[in-house]
């Protein structure tokens, strides 16, 4: 009888401790899924900034690429766009606009080959306007006409500053009064 009553208190005493085993191992597990709990978000979340960003450097590109283009490959629409615009003092300053009359701003008369009067007239424009008219508004943007070697002949917008975060900057070559040029767009934020 005394051997059953061992054998019962031994029963008790490794029932406590894998009692104690079972919560320690709870414990554990739950600290671990804890641990790669936040691991995981924040891989999470350093994954999606460098998307977000990836985005956002693809959509500034596009939009450079597409002012670009539209620049040097067209005359604009409507055609006649720069008589369109209504000249201030009669100097080039064409800050007083209806830019619901313009639908896109083109400065070819053919592929690469730029009209001398709607260059003169589109450095003329006021910076908001032209953000506008070319749907850039929360978006900074210079647009530079430049020899070959880099001297700068018209410019119109902002130039990017050391603090811009992002900045893109296209240039055509581009024929500009029967000589060639290059036409520099910039497109940042910051």
């Amino acid at each position: 009888m005394n051997n059953k009553k061992e054998k019962i208190n031994l029963k008790k005493i490794n029932l406590g401790k894998k009692a104690q085993v079972f919560t320690t191992d709870a414990v554990f597990s739950i600290i671990l899924f804890v641990v790669i709990l936040i691991f995981m978000l924040s891989v999470w979340n350093l994954y999606s900034q460098k998307l977000q960003e990836q985005h956002i450097n693809s959509e500034i590109e596009l939009l450079a690429l597409q002012i670009a283009d539209i620049l040097v490959s067209s005359p604009g629409a409507p055609n006649n766009w720069e008589e369109i615009v209504v000249i201030q003092n009669s100097s080039e300053n064409a800050s007083n606009l209806n830019s619901t009359s313009i639908v896109t701003l083109g400065l070819a008369n053919q592929d690469r080959k730029l009209s001398l009067a709607k260059t003169s007239v589109f450095f003329g424009f006021d910076y908001l306007i032209l953000k506008e008219l070319f749907n850039v508004e929360r978006y900074d943007l210079q647009v530079r006409l430049m020899e070959l070697n880099g001297t700068t002949l018209k410019q119109v917008g902002i130039a990017p500053g050391n603090s811009s975060e992002r900045s893109v900057s296209l240039q055509r070559i581009i024929l500009y009064n029967e000589t060639a040029r290059r036409l520099q767009i910039t497109l940042w934020s910051g």
